[in-house]
């Protein structure tokens, strides 16, 4: 969003970089979001099932319980910036 307005969001104007041993978390994000449905209301959220069917798609057995918590919280972030858009 931030490239395609030229604005930064105000979430984004005091984030510290992605600490190392997280940064794969943002990959995973990624992909998961390029798979993102749309409702009629508009984006759909990425649920439980949607990780599941990706873990099983790139051959992931398992994935933290932290991991599993940090994409849902990257997904409320990108839901509320679609929205205040």
């Amino acid at each position: 969003m931030w490239r395609q307005t030229g604005k930064q969001p105000q979430q984004l104007a005091n984030v510290a970089a992605l600490p190392a041993h997280a940064a794969h978390l943002w990959g995973w994000f990624i992909s998961l979001n390029n798979e993102r449905g749309n409702n009629e209301m508009g984006p759909s959220r990425i649920t439980a099932q949607n990780v599941k069917d990706w873990m099983w798609f790139n051959g992931l057995n398992a994935i933290e319980l932290w991991e599993k918590k940090a994409l849902k919280e990257a997904d409320n972030v990108w839901i509320s910036l679609q929205k205040s858009a």
